[in-house]
């Protein structure tokens, strides 16, 4: 009626709209999608290392994307390079070797936790006028330290980001303090226009162009599991190993689906996960019955975990941060995956329960009694109920196959027993027998 347009017309115009939308829209949106597949697929098929740097700068605030796109770029064979102070810039960029002719990603600051983009910029800042630090104390001196306080400088060093040293993270994070007290007071000392009698720093260098050198506590380094909870710590994820990486080949055996495959499991009634458990989070339910939810971490991703009261009695000794089990139960896709746990076993109860037997191949070559009686003490060390085989091969010559007293030589197949073994008669000596394939659920 405002623009005196008659009430028919008016139906019949949005009628037209309403049919044009059953079509053209949705046609003129499938063509522009297709035009940016396009563009996409030509970028990660020509250019793979630029546009998989570019992706995991976008996704940098999300860990679980993260994980997923560095495990792309190494089925990709893209090397990802942990952060670095001489060396990273504020978002992920690519390193070329014009000599070697290779290119890598390098992990950008800005994906380290606690470290802003007032203190990259600083931390960039100084690198140019320095070209490269030369020690933490190098470093401490020449960025603003009221933008890279201790937190900042403790972040990067969990985060790798002065491995280049070649000092142990433990040693490095101990000297912090020192460190950056000894920073802070010859920042005062240059602000007042104080200088050492022979024109040297005060600290004992002869030169002002001498690098301050680091004096660190001697203290133990991290052990492998301290060293990459602080990768997740200050990054989200692990970037130079993984807790689960001594399992991947086990996991591979024993489950039906990875936590990146859980988006297409739609259809199965029931899948089989391992991973780590993070982000352990317990409450009560209506009737006042404790349940859990948490994360499953494995090497490709993470799913959230359900546990309810029944199931939750029976395994909450088992449910601990950091925790290796193994999570069977009915799948859901909705917004994340999610699983609806029925049974829940550590890898250990998991690798015992699924595992038929524990095959050792003996070589011939080179067998001394001393050897065998080694392999011997060995296994008494690690009884079990899993039947055990001894492959005894003789090269160009036989492959005899003997099954020992189950009730003697019984063995438990723990990551311990494998190892030792191996020790003993080198890698690749012990192969576990699977009950069931991968894909018998």
């Amino acid at each position: 009626h405002v623009r005196k347009i008659p009430g028919r017309t008016a139906n019949e115009i949005f009628d037209l709209m309403e049919h044009f939308a059953g079509y053209g829209f949705n046609k003129s949106h499938s063509c522009a999608y297709a035009l940016v597949a396009f563009q996409t697929a030509f970028l990660k098929a020509h250019y793979p290392h630029y546009f998989m740097s570019a992706l995991l700068t976008v996704e940098r605030e999300n860990s679980e994307n993260i994980v997923k796109y560095i495990g792309e770029c190494r089925d990709m064979g893209i090397e990802v390079l942990p952060p670095d102070v001489n060396a990273s810039r504020l978002d992920f960029s690519v390193e070329e070797d014009k000599i070697a002719g290779t290119r890598r990603i390098r992990f950008g600051l800005a994906a380290v936790k606690n470290v802003g983009e007032g203190a990259i910029l600083s931390v960039i800042e100084a690198r140019r006028r320095l070209s490269r630090f030369r020690s933490l104390s190098e470093f401490c001196e020449n960025v603003d330290l009221r933008l890279c306080n201790k937190r900042v400088v403790e972040s990067l060093i969990k985060a790798g980001a002065f491995d280049f040293l070649l000092k142990s993270r433990a040693r490095l994070f101990a000297g912090v303090d020192s460190v950056l007290d000894g920073a802070a007071r010859r920042a005062r000392e240059r602000d007042s226009g104080q200088a050492n009698l022979f024109g040297g720093s005060g600290d004992g260098d002869t030169s002002s162009a001498s690098t301050p050198s680091d004096h660190l506590p001697d203290v133990d380094p991290w052990n492998d599991r301290d060293t990459l909870a602080g990768e997740k710590e200050t990054l989200g994820f692990y970037v130079t190993g993984h807790p689960l990486a001594p399992f991947a080949e086990e996991l591979a055996l024993i489950c039906t689906h990875t936590t990146s495959a859980l988006s297409g499991a739609d259809g199965a009634s029931e899948v089989t996960v391992g991973g780590m458990v993070t982000g352990l989070k317990r409450r009560k339910t209506k009737k006042g019955d404790l349940m859990a939810t948490f994360n499953l971490e494995d090497l490709e991703g993470s799913a959230e975990v359900v546990v309810f009261p029944d199931l939750y009695s029976k395994t909450m000794s088992r449910l601990i941060e950091d925790a290796a089990i193994l999570v069977t139960g009915r799948p859901e896709t909705e917004d994340r995956p999610r699983i609806l746990a029925t049974t829940i076993t550590t890898l250990q109860q998991a690798r015992e329960g699924r595992t038929s037997g524990v095959s050792i191949q003996i070589v011939t070559t080179g067998l001394t009694d001393e050897i065998l009686e080694q392999l011997k003490t060995t296994l008494a060390g690690h009884k079990g109920s899993v039947p055990l085989y001894l492959e005894v091969a003789r090269p160009g010559g036989f492959v005899m196959t003997l099954k020992a007293d189950p009730l003697s030589f019984g063995t438990s197949p723990s990551k311990e027993m494998m190892a030792s073994v191996e020790a003993i008669l080198g890698k690749g000596s012990v192969r576990l027998r699977a009950k069931t394939a991968r894909t018998g659920a």
